[in-house]
């Protein structure tokens, strides 16, 4: 527990958006029309994801290796 408590004092992001809130005056208001924008790309992105067709399996080592004749 008290590992958890001394991470949790020095976790990233609430440092970040403590020092937006001092700094560049950002507003609560600000922070929740962020907030809901990220989730709503993220929901998008995931409905586009699952509504792909799945991809070709003859196609799951391209991009993954270097052709040494191309090099």
């Amino acid at each position: 527990r008290q590992l958890f408590e001394e991470f949790e004092a020095r976790d990233p992001l609430a440092r970040f958006r403590a020092w937006l809130e001092v700094n560049l005056e950002v507003t609560d208001e600000q922070f929740d029309a962020i907030a809901t924008e990220v989730h709503e790309t993220i929901e998008r992105g995931v409905a586009e994801a699952e509504s792909s067709p799945p991809p070709d399996p003859g196609t799951l080592l391209e991009g993954v290796y270097a052709d040494p004749t191309e090099v």
